[in-house]
């Protein structure tokens, strides 16, 4: 190899195939199922901010004035809820690693470390806070 490696990815030779090794797998595991739970919340905050702001401007045009401190403000609101909500989720997720007949970090799943009666209840809260 021409050029050098960090310390935290190495390769690792597979067959005739190099695979690139992250020895910092589990951060970007929970961080990318993290960032997935959160853009379907503020997604989903977003489109009802806009149509609870489309009802006011259609049903009240005389009272209605748009500005924008109010759309940085609902905006500002919707990625907080976004993150508060999904926090409890994050702090229980953790990364296992596949058992795989050569020694690599490469295939890892996220799970939660809670049991299933708290996982359901904390999904019916966010369902009924969030979606209701």
């Amino acid at each position: 190899m021409g050029h050098d490696q960090s310390k935290e990815e190495q390769v690792k030779q597979i067959g005739d195939q190099q695979v690139t090794v992250i020895e910092n797998q589990e951060v970007h595991t929970e961080a990318l199922e993290q960032s997935g739970t959160v853009s379907v919340t503020v997604s989903v905050l977003t489109l009802t901010f806009i149509s609870i702001d489309r009802w006011y401007a259609i049903c009240f045009p005389l009272r209605y004035k748009p500005r924008p401190e109010r759309a940085w403000r609902s905006i500002a609101v919707i990625w907080l809820i976004g993150f508060l909500s999904d926090l409890p989720e994050f702090l229980v997720l953790t990364t296992r690693r596949k058992k795989l007949r050569f020694d690599i970090k490469l295939f890892t799943q996220c799970v939660a470390t809670w049991d299933n009666e708290k996982e359901k209840t904390f999904y019916i809260v966010k369902f009924v806070f969030l979606y209701s």
